[in-house]
């Protein structure tokens, strides 16, 4: 089978059930294992190379600008996805916005001398993702891997969800997915706080991440601020801390 995947968490499941070498596309974001990043590149971002790089704020701008219109940041490289000659496509529709979406990804599957099977990723609750991983596994004939990959995690997330339920104290935690504009996190995150022992300030298992008004954070009184900013490395983000640093 020959695999093209369309986001790094697809890439990592891939890996995980051992199909490293049907993989023939990854995106540009993908570094996970280290030889994921020599797969050819089957997607390209808007802001892949722009120099010097753009501030969030100036990366917000854009893409709201950019959605308006109805543009997407994302491209396919449709010449290396044809080589590629892929017979399993791996997508997600829950955001335009983190990765190329599943619509952009079946248009572009038209284009191709033969028609893949295209699994889109659309996960809101952990079990949801635990259950992506089945399918991934059983689009590929490694449901046994899937399976014995699924009961590992499962018995991690038992296990600290028992540790946080004898914890005597419960700390209110900010989860921010972007500093500019602000942004809490969405669908599993606060389910993964809650289970880790910690009280949402913002974010609803329920729903995506949205946009906050500083002076409901202040209200909120957080304990314990998480940055997670979407699409960046740890230490691209610790950039962004002075911006939050300069709020009241």
């Amino acid at each position: 089978m020959r695999i093209c995947s369309f986001l790094p968490s697809a890439t990592e499941i891939v890996y995980a059930l051992g199909l490293r070498d049907q993989l023939y596309g990854v995106t540009f974001e993908c570094d996970y294992p280290v030889d994921a990043r020599h797969k050819p590149k089957v997607v390209r971002s808007l802001f892949e190379h722009i120099d010097p790089p753009l501030s969030s704020g100036e990366i917000s701008q854009i893409i709201g600008q950019r959605l308006q219109e109805g543009l997407g940041i994302y491209e396919v490289d449709l010449e290396t996805l044809q080589a590629a000659e892929p017979d399993l496509l791996l997508s997600q529709a829950i955001c335009e916005v983190c990765a190329i979406s599943s619509r952009q990804v079946t248009e572009c599957s038209l284009r191709l001398a033969k028609t893949p099977q295209i699994l889109s990723l659309d996960p809101q609750y952990i079990g949801d993702v635990l259950n992506d991983i089945r399918r991934v596994a059983a689009a590929t004939g490694t449901g046994a891997r899937g399976e014995e990959i699924v009961a590992d995690l499962q018995a991690r997330i038992t296990a600290v969800a028992a540790r946080a339920a004898q914890a005597t104290t419960r700390p209110r935690v900010l989860h921010l997915e972007w500093a500019e504009p602000v942004m809490c996190g969405g669908h599993w995150v606060p389910e993964m706080i809650d289970m880790a022992g910690g009280i949402n300030c913002f974010g609803d298992k329920e729903t995506g991440s949205y946009r906050l008004d500083w002076d409901a954070v202040l209200e909120s009184q957080p304990e314990m601020i998480i940055l997670m900013l979407c699409g960046y490395t740890a230490q691209r983000a610790l950039e962004d801390i002075p911006i939050l640093a300069a709020k009241p």
